[in-house]
């Protein structure tokens, strides 16, 4: 994928995103791998896998003038690296819209522009739904490992607060699997709401828990 992405930015002219001058196109990339297979081994899922691609672009949305290009590089990225390509490895893609002076990376609109809305994958045991607006582990293999560890030391019957939830990953996770009395999950990022009720909806219905996302500062 980070090959076919660098064919188009240099077959297109994309231009790279000048933090001093302001200028150019594209600011930051981010690729996220699903592996969400549970059919197969987990060793072999990464043979499998598909990544969404989410494009930065320095405009205020897909209408402003200097978006011309980003239509260019989703249509290439999805025309070779699609389901009707020959090399199948595109799973969705996104634009995200940020023109802030600041080093802050995601600006606050987002556009799903190509493949699947979705992206699912399984830690602790519970399918987890991961926007690309929603905080994830880099290492997801080494999270699911670590998770399945921390979860053996909640006690049943706890009253959970996850903070920092992101999407509530950890949450969900003790919550399917310690019968606790309640969990609550903490995060400030309040487009994070959607994929936690996505993924929640997929939890067993009679788990005997309350489960609640909040929207608030943490460290406050």
């Amino acid at each position: 994928a980070i090959k076919l992405l660098k064919q188009g930015i240099s077959e297109l002219g994309v231009q790279p995103f000048d933090e001093d001058a302001g200028t150019g196109e594209l600011r930051y990339v981010q690729m996220t791998v699903t592996t969400y297979n549970t059919s197969i081994p987990v060793a072999q899922r990464y043979e499998q896998a598909r990544v969404q691609v989410s494009l930065v672009w320095n405009s205020r949305d897909e209408r402003s003038k200097n978006s011309e290009k980003l239509s260019l590089l989703q249509e290439f990225l999805w025309t070779n690296g699609g389901p009707r390509s020959n090399l199948h490895v595109i799973h969705s893609i996104w634009a995200n819209f940020q023109t802030s002076t600041s080093n802050i990376i995601f600006g606050h609109k987002w556009r799903h522009i190509g493949g699947e809305a979705d992206l699912w994958e399984r830690f602790g045991g519970v399918d987890i739904c991961l926007d690309p607006y929603s905080f994830g582990q880099a290492n997801t293999l080494s999270f699911n490992s670590l998770l399945h560890k921390l979860i053996k030391y909640v006690p049943r019957g706890s009253t959970v607060v996850d903070l920092y939830s992101g999407a509530g990953v950890i949450g969900l996770a003790i919550a399917a699997s310690r019968k606790c009395r309640s969990v609550r999950c903490v995060e400030i990022n309040k487009m994070s709401k959607l994929s936690f009720e996505k993924s929640a909806s997929r939890l067993p219905p009679n788990l005997g828990c309350t489960i609640t996302w909040h929207n608030t500062d943490a460290s406050a």
